[in-house]
């Protein structure tokens, strides 16, 4: 099967019989299953369009339904029996305890030995051990190992302090 979308979001993986679109945010690395729930994400992290807020904690959500799952937290609906994580739903409460408190980790790295039960968190683990920084900066192309690095370089505001020297030195 050949991947009809074109997207830099879009990481496209072959299965038996399907192809999987898992549309990453760049900022969190969280996947999505289509490109509108990545952007209704993705316009999360920037505030627009935010009108449902959390009245207990600083959380905020693009739609009432996203609120309404993330309340199941504070009603402790589904809470981690070992550690006491609420979770918003049965599935995040379940993928909680398998990455963290499950022994199984059949997803080792190929340099330390470290093992995960989740082979995304070895792809995270794997950047240590290498020179990859696949998070660009649009601006000056800097890499970054990891989303979060990306996010807190373009919030300095280093290029916007760029861009207003050289509109003063021309003035």
């Amino acid at each position: 099967m050949q991947c009809s979308v074109v997207d830099s979001h879009c990481v496209c993986t072959d299965r038996p019989n399907k192809l999987q679109h898992s549309h990453v945010c760049p900022v969190c690395e969280k996947g999505f299953a289509t490109r509108k729930y990545l952007e209704h994400h993705i316009a999360a992290h920037s505030g627009e369009n935010v009108v449902y807020r959390c009245r207990y904690c600083e959380k905020s959500y693009t739609f009432p339904s996203y609120l309404r799952k993330h309340m199941n937290i504070h009603r402790e609906k589904y809470k981690c029996e070992e550690c006491g994580k609420c979770c918003q739903d049965k599935f995040d409460l379940t993928s909680h305890a398998r990455m963290m408190h499950s022994t199984d980790k059949p997803f080792l790295c190929t340099v330390c030995g470290r093992g995960f039960a989740v082979k995304s968190f070895l792809t995270r683990h794997s950047r240590k051990h290498s020179a990859e920084r696949p998070f660009k900066c649009d601006v000056c192309t800097k890499g970054f190992k990891k989303p979060g690095s990306l996010h807190v370089h373009l919030k300095t505001r280093l290029h916007a302090r760029e861009q207003l020297f050289e509109l003063s030195s021309i003035n």
